[in-house]
């Protein structure tokens, strides 16, 4: 059994594992040709929630922690090839996350902001240009900085380049 880490504890999420259930959640009749992608439901909040990351250890084995079934929060198979029609054909209209009744949704705000293309989100901010790059830089470096750390100690063999890189790095 893998452990799956995801953006934070939630008792009501379940990862379907084909595996164990060796069965598809729904067919869908006349999409024979196109691919069609699975959906999470939250039971309280249907499609207005992210799955922002998913860790998997394959290494690590815990034999006393058992897998529970999710829960059917859309339970009739009409529903569900409406659910995947959506979410698979008309993802854009936003219609699949409200399959279910829902407790909260996104704002108009946030659905403007996640329908923005993810270069285009900090002119959505209206963030001034300066700022824009400071913070992408700042950004870059902060993912970079263990490669950055490790081309210090092993790739540069000159301390003027080291020198001339922190000087660089401390006014970014």
């Amino acid at each position: 059994m893998n452990i799956v880490v995801t953006g934070g504890y939630d008792p009501l999420i379940r990862i379907w594992n084909p595996y164990v259930t060796n069965s598809p959640i729904t067919h869908l009749k006349g999409h024979l040709t196109a691919k069609i992608y699975g959906v999470c439901i939250h039971p309280s909040y249907g499609g207005w929630f992210a799955i922002r990351a998913l860790l998997l250890f394959p290494d690590i084995k815990v034999p006393f922690l058992l897998q529970k079934s999710p829960i059917d929060c859309v339970p009739t198979e009409e529903k569900r090839i409406e659910l995947l029609e959506k979410f698979n054909f008309h993802w854009r209209d936003w219609s699949y996350r409200d399959i279910i009744e829902v407790k909260d949704k996104y704002s108009e705000e946030q659905k403007t902001y996640f329908a923005t293309p993810p270069a285009e989100r900090l002119k959505l901010l209206k963030l001034e240009e300066e700022l824009q790059r400071r913070i992408i830089i700042r950004l870059l470096v902060w993912l970079f900085k263990p490669l950055n750390e490790f081309c210090m100690r092993e790739c540069f063999a000159s301390k003027k380049i080291i020198s001339f890189y922190r000087i660089w790095l401390s006014q970014v």
